[in-house]
């Protein structure tokens, strides 16, 4: 199931290179429902949360 779930991380990786993040989003989630006590589905559910809830640009911190 591992190598399974992580296959279709790498799809997801690819639709997201090509612009097409619907779709890599539909992978991700795939992944976290058919796979859920793989490693791989845990990295596919914190992907998911993080392009829901993208971090707020106005608030991190500038180098300079």
């Amino acid at each position: 199931d591992e190598e399974r779930a992580k296959s279709l991380l790498q799809v997801a990786d690819e639709f997201r290179a090509s612009g097409r993040d619907e779709l890599a989003s539909e992978y991700l989630r795939r992944v976290v429902k058919e796979y859920p006590k793989t490693l791989a589905a845990k990295d596919a559910a914190d992907r998911l949360q993080r392009s829901e809830n993208p971090p707020d640009k106005s608030q991190q911190k500038r180098k300079g």
